[in-house]
């Protein structure tokens, strides 16, 4: 688990988010929230197109993007019950990703598109397309930040 948070810290990092995340909050709250999701499994899996996460849970981390500090759980069928849903939705205009874990004992970060999300017990599978990183290679405790868009939780996922 303490890799998981590891990568899930490079990741973070590597996106600018864990200086927004130590950050003041702004007065500036006239923009609509919205909202980063995370998932993270045992392995990630990158060939011919299909991203396949396995050993992934239930549950999805879901954060605000400045100037909020929202933060909470949704489930996956709550994540793919929106996926469609709102203006710019993931549908409409494919989610960017970053994707890191270890890869034959070191850190690899990729940035994926991705699209056509699909459950089968405990494995997600997406078709993506590369925006940034080396071809197909297999994650150990993958954790991939996936990019946001303006929501508002009907559920109650968030402090």
């Amino acid at each position: 688990m303490s890799r998981i948070l590891k990568n899930a810290s490079v990741i973070l990092a590597s996106l600018g988010l864990a200086t927004a995340a130590v950050a003041g909050s702004s007065d500036d709250n006239s923009a609509p929230e919205s909202f980063l999701f995370v998932e993270s499994g045992e392995k990630a899996k990158l060939a011919d197109g299909q991203l396949i996460l396995l050993g992934v849970g239930d549950e999805v981390s879901v954060f605000s993007d400045r100037p909020y500090r929202d933060a909470g759980f949704i489930t996956r069928a709550e994540l793919f019950d929106i996926w469609g849903k709102g203006e710019n939705n993931f549908e409409e205009n494919p989610p960017n990703v970053a994707l890191t874990g270890s890869v034959d004992g070191k850190s690899q970060v990729v940035i994926l598109e991705i699209s056509n999300p699909e459950v089968s017990g405990d494995q997600v599978t997406y078709d993506y397309t590369y925006v940034e990183g080396s071809d197909a290679m297999v994650f150990e405790n993958p954790v991939m930040v996936i990019d946001s868009f303006s929501w508002r939780p009907p559920y109650s996922c968030c402090i």
